[in-house]
């Protein structure tokens, strides 16, 4: 469908926790957008995307830096994917910028320490 000169009315990026229990229910909630006309990519860490099976003809999936491969606890990993993560987001979104489907919205899954 073309829409506003876009093949999607909206884009949807989808960034969940980097954890595997987090991972499908994001990947069913892209796959929700996609049935309603949004175009929809689920942005994993490398880690993840080698320890999973996904594979999709609807829904986008692309890798940002997760930085696991350097932490030795959990404290220095989200340190870790924070500085990374954030840079190869960065970057994830200004290749869809220059696209027929820029990213519209950004959904993502955050987790939260009782310090």
């Amino acid at each position: 469908m073309i829409h506003n000169g876009r093949a999607y009315r909206a884009h949807v990026l989808v960034i969940p926790y980097p954890s595997q229990g987090h991972i499908n229910p994001m990947y069913q909630f892209c796959n929700r957008l996609v049935s309603k006309g949004t175009k929809a990519t689920l942005a994993i860490t490398p880690y993840i995307s080698k320890s999973t099976s996904l594979k999709s003809d609807t829904v986008a999936i692309e890798t940002i830096s997760g930085g696991y491969a350097q932490a030795s606890s959990i404290e220095e990993y989200l340190a870790l994917m924070e500085a990374a993560g954030s840079k190869t987001l960065a970057e994830l979104i200004q290749k869809h910028a220059k696209s027929n489907n820029p990213i519209d919205c950004i959904v993502y899954e955050s987790m939260t320490r009782d310090d």
